[in-house]
């Protein structure tokens, strides 16, 4: 009998696990929300491409905790804009 990976963990790593995984989902779209608004063409695709490697790393937490609900931190994507924004 095979029993979902999240089940075979304890509660504290299924916990660590999650907040990995939202995280990585936050930092993932800071990164894309800055490449949207880059101008430097090399610049924006680093940001991509840090991107992508933030969607990967998630995609591994998330295997361990399939049911846990995500939520972006919004507070972060927009106040880490707005300093990209206001500083340059």
């Amino acid at each position: 009998m095979n029993l979902p990976l999240q089940e075979t963990l304890s509660p504290d790593l299924v916990r660590l696990a999650a907040k990995s995984a939202r995280d990585e989902y936050t930092d993932g779209a800071v990164y894309q929300m800055l490449s949207r608004h880059e101008k430097n063409q090399s610049f924006k695709k680093a940001l991509q491409d840090l991107a992508r490697g933030e969607q990967s790393h998630y995609e591994f937490w998330k295997a361990y905790t399939p049911d846990s609900p995500l939520k972006v931190n919004r507070l972060k994507v927009y106040f880490t804009l707005l300093l990209r924004l206001t500083l340059g």
